[in-house]
């Protein structure tokens, strides 16, 4: 919701009279809930009308592109998945349980499905801390993370975090990257917008 560009220029220019917002935020926090939809009430215009989907972040169509991207990370490795840890990475904080919910819900419908050793969540800013999980590995761990890009938390702590756990633990630890970054969130993206539309 900073920087170029802007929201407000792509709206003045949809000729729809109805928008679908599609929120690329992992969790739906204090950005999705209070502050987007005050600053779409500001920028709205007379005759349209802008519709507030919810984050892909927490949309469950999102947890098969995690799944697929940690397989095919064990599968650049070597590593077969059943014999794997994933450990779904995510910011979390104590002030809202907003960012651990989404991860945790990824993390109950990736164990659900079965494809790997074990499924785990691991936080920034709250327990259970990502550093902790690492350590504590007992299998090959694939970290993915519930990133929107890689920014200062995927492109700098996670890596760190994981260089750092690979020095303590005899176990070999990938980064598969923030989830944000993968193709096939443009196709969820247009999906969410769809369904919002029949839904509504």
């Amino acid at each position: 919701m900073t920087g170029a560009p802007g929201l407000a220029e792509p709206l003045r220019r949809l000729p729809s009279p109805i928008v679908y917002v599609v929120p690329f935020l992992m969790s739906d926090g204090y950005l999705a809930r209070e502050k987007l939809p005050r600053l779409l009430r500001a920028l709205a215009v007379p005759g349209q009308e802008l519709r507030l989907c919810r984050p892909i972040g927490t949309d469950p169509r999102l947890t098969p592109l995690l799944e697929a991207r940690a397989v095919a990370t064990c599968v650049a490795a070597g590593l077969d998945p059943a014999a794997a840890s994933l450990v779904v990475a995510g910011h979390g904080t104590p002030a809202s349980p907003a960012s651990a919910e989404a991860v945790k819900a990824h993390v109950r419908r990736l164990a659900m499905a079965g494809r790997f050793r074990s499924v785990r969540p691991g936080f920034l800013e709250e327990a259970p801390f990502l550093a902790d999980v690492l350590r504590a590995s007992d299998a090959p761990t694939i970290v993915a993370g519930l990133f929107a890009g890689p920014g200062l938390h995927a492109g700098e702590d996670v890596p760190r975090l994981v260089a750092e756990a690979r020095r303590s633990v005899a176990l070999p630890i990938f980064d598969a990257g923030p989830i944000g970054t993968d193709p096939g969130c443009a196709d969820l993206i247009a999906a969410a917008a769809e369904a919002h539309r029949t839904e509504s």
